[in-house]
Parts: C-alpha cells; sequence; structure tokens
C-alpha cells in the first residue's frame, strides 16, 4: 500500500508548524521519522490520521485522494 502526502500544511494556535510536507512511503519498505521535540512529528502523523485538518496538501493512499475516503487505512497503518 503505497501513501503520498503532498504539500501538506498545518497551522495551530497561528503558529506554522508543518509546510509544505511532500514524500512517498512505498509497500514493504520500513521508514523511520526522527527529529527534535517539538518539531511536528507528531502533529504530522495526526494529520495524517484525519485528528488534525490539514491547511493545505493532501494525503493520497492507493491512489485515493479525499482524506475522508482514505482515514480508515491511515488509521491501519499508524496503530
Amino acid at each position: 500500500m503505497s501513501i503520498q502526502v503532498k504539500a501538506l500544511s498545518k497551522r495551530i494556535d497561528n503558529r506554522e508548524i508543518l509546510r509544505g510536507i511532500t514524500f512517498t512511503w512505498q509497500p514493504g519498505r520500513i521508514v523511520g521519522l526522527v527529529g527534535r521535540n517539538g518539531v511536528g512529528k507528531t502533529t504530522l502523523f495526526r494529520t495524517m490520521a484525519d485528528h488534525y485538518l490539514a491547511d493545505e496538501g493532501e494525503l493520497v493512499i492507493e491512489g485515493a485522494v479525499d482524506f475522508a475516503a482514505t482515514i480508515l487505512s491511515a488509521k491501519i497503518i499508524l496503530y
């Protein structure tokens, strides 16, 4: 199951947390996300799982571009 994040941006309390995040995860690949505290790792995953609404960008899972249509798939992957 491929996952694409395209130009994802998120602001919280008027603070830019994510800006233009773009990447692709291919099936069978193990991916790690590292970074200092407070740089947006959790915000990225919460936005991908629809806990937060993205201000811009899209999440594409197996070709489905609509966030609402891909939430279940994202939750399966992220949990």
